[in-house]
C-alpha cells in the first residue's frame, strides 16, 4: 500500500514537473519570437533611409485608429491558402505574372487582416510587426520593379522568398492563435 502511495505521489510530481517545464519553454519561445520580432524592426528604423512600400506601410506607435488587426477566419484563411499555392505553381511557367498576382493576393490578404482599410490606398496602412513590414516591403518593391519590366529571375525568386515569410505570417487562423495561447 505504502508503495502504491509512493509511486502514485512520484507519478503527480512528474507530471507537474514535466507541465511547468512545457510552460516555461513556450513562454520562452514566445519571448524569443518577440524579441526577434522587435529586434528586426530595430534595425530598419536606425537604416534611416526608407523606400517608398516601407513609407507606405509606416506603423503608427501610439494610434491605430479605427484599425483593428485582426486573426481571419478558417475559411477566409483556406481560401486565400489555396490562391497563394495557385500563385506559386504559376512561377514556374509565368514568374512575373505570378509575382504580380502573389502582389494583388498579398494587398487582400493584409485587408482582411485589418492592416488595410477596405478600397484604401495602402499609403494609410498600419503595420506594426516588423516582419510582416520588411517582407511587405521587400516583395513589393520587386512587384513594382516587375511592373516596370526591370525585376530579373533572380529578383523574381526574391520576390516569392519574401511573400512566401509573409503568407505564413498572414494566414494565422483564429483556431491556430487559440491553441497557441
Amino acid at each position: 500500500m505504502e508503495t502504491i502511495l509512493i509511486m502514485l505521489v512520484g507519478a503527480i510530481v512528474a507530471i507537474l514537473l514535466v507541465g511547468s517545464a512545457v510552460l516555461f519553454y513556450d513562454e520562452g519561445r514566445k519571448q524569443r519570437d518577440l524579441g526577434r520580432r522587435s529586434a528586426s524592426g530595430i534595425g530598419d528604423r536606425l537604416a534611416g533611409a526608407r523606400n517608398t512600400p516601407e513609407r507606405e506601410l509606416e506603423p503608427l506607435a501610439h494610434s491605430t485608429g479605427s484599425l483593428t488587426v485582426k486573426p481571419l477566419p478558417s475559411v477566409e484563411a483556406a481560401r486565400f491558402s489555396v490562391e497563394w499555392r495557385e500563385v506559386q505553381q504559376r512561377f514556374t511557367a509565368d514568374p512575373r505574372a505570378a509575382i504580380a498576382d502573389a502582389d494583388h493576393l498579398a494587398q487582400d490578404v493584409l485587408e482582411a487582416r485589418g492592416y488595410v482599410e477596405a478600397g484604401a490606398e495602402l499609403q494609410t496602412a498600419r503595420v506594426s510587426d516588423p516582419v510582416v513590414k520588411k517582407d511587405y516591403c521587400r516583395a513589393h518593391r520587386i512587384s513594382q520593379a516587375n511592373d516596370r519590366g526591370k525585376a530579373g529571375t533572380a529578383e523574381l525568386r526574391q520576390a516569392l522568398v519574401h511573400y512566401r515569410s509573409l503568407f505564413e505570417d498572414l494566414l494565422d487562423t483564429e483556431e491556430a492563435l487559440l491553441t497557441r495561447s
